[in-house]
């Protein structure tokens, strides 16, 4: 519609109480008559008149037809996405965490005799003060041959590695000790969970990758109180 145009429409809209043309208050009746709180809404040359704004559109002016800006970033956020969530989608410790509980209550995984007097590392000055740093490690372990297949237990030995203190001397890196490591993959190979590489190194397997992301959606379930979709 013209600027001029529209510019006279909604001044015949301003006139309407004065007119009494019952073919022209019908026609320019507005349909913002409706109960409920409403807004005061003005048209003006730069209104389209299919818009909520317009007094002629069919939709009611009230502030239940404007959906909150959260609603309306949280429509487009999942545009094209699936439900569910993967390893990668969670927080790292909330993931481990949630898996080291599942393997403790499950109650399958083997633990060695020894993990209550070993050291995870020489570069450490005593053994793990948490009970069950084993379940813990288990769980870590999993998540990095998740994000790194075909590691092997080198790879594991300098992720897992730590800073040791020499005294008065500077810090040095050193890995991690492999024994500990090879009973996590071995443990973890008995659930099903982890197979040997096609080359080389530890990978997950069908089961593995499933564990792992339904854990993830589990954490992400817990921390939002829903799903995010």
């Amino acid at each position: 519609m013209h600027r001029s145009a529209h510019t006279l429409v909604c001044l015949v809209y301003l006139l309407q109480p004065h007119l009494h043309d019952d073919s022209i208050s019908t026609l320019f009746t507005p349909t913002l008559a409706r109960a409920g709180p409403r807004r005061q809404c003005f048209p003006s040359a730069r209104t389209p008149l299919n818009t909520p704004l317009s007094p002629f559109s069919k939709r009611a002016c009230t502030a239940a037809s404007y959906p909150s800006m959260a609603a309306l970033k949280n429509k487009i956020r999942r545009i094209g996405k699936r439900k569910g969530a993967t390893l990668k989608d969670v927080s790292a410790w909330r993931w481990i965490k949630t898996a080291a509980r599942h393997f403790k209550q499950e109650g399958k995984i083997f633990v060695p005799n020894c993990t209550e007097l070993i050291k995870s590392s020489h570069g450490r000055e005593r053994a793990p003060q948490n009970p069950d740093w084993y379940y813990v490690r288990c769980a870590a372990v999993l998540r990095a041959i998740y994000l790194r297949p075909g590691v092997g237990y080198g790879g594991l030995s300098k992720r897992f590695g730590n800073k040791k203190n020499y005294g008065s001397r500077p810090e040095h890196t050193v890995n991690s000790s492999t024994g500990p490591l090879h009973w996590a993959c071995k443990s973890l190979t008995k659930l099903g969970l982890v197979e040997p590489g096609a080359q080389s190194g530890q990978r997950l397997t069908r089961k593995g990758h499933k564990f792992a992301d339904s854990l993830a959606f589990q954490v992400q379930i817990r921390k939002f109180g829903q799903s995010k979709v």
